[in-house]
């Protein structure tokens, strides 16, 4: 794996590797939601948010190792901030979406879930 990832930018048009990085984020944040909301209980909103924060730090750490070169334009911390600013309206998209289809439509959490993912994928790409 490690021989795979040291040239994989060389070898990977960059928008598949954008996807796959996007991908792998978006599968943390179901894994956190599933084991956290769907089995043990907790409050789906305040997962929501917690597999939020650590799905958008997976996705700034694989997309510069994997996609983007950091620090070109801006501090890493500046990076960061930036990348949770124009993400959270993404948030804002996937709660909104999760509250109108777990609370007011009674739709199965991880059905939920998957679509407000999806939901949001498609308001941040569009």
């Amino acid at each position: 794996m490690l021989l795979l990832s040291m040239d994989l930018k060389n070898r990977m048009p960059a928008i598949v590797l954008y996807f796959f990085v996007g991908g792998i984020a978006a599968l943390t944040d179901l894994f956190i939601f599933y084991v956290f909301a769907k089995q043990l209980g907790f409050n789906y909103l305040l997962i929501t948010i917690i597999g939020f924060v650590v799905a958008i730090f997976v996705n700034y750490l694989l997309s510069i190792k994997f996609v983007f070169h950091s620090g070109t334009r801006f501090g890493r911390g500046a990076e960061i901030i930036m990348t949770y600013i124009v993400s959270s309206i993404g948030l804002i998209v996937h709660i909104s979406v999760l509250f109108l289809l777990i609370d007011l439509l009674q739709i199965e959490k991880m059905l939920s879930k998957i679509i407000a993912v999806l939901s949001a994928f498609i308001f941040n790409y569009s």
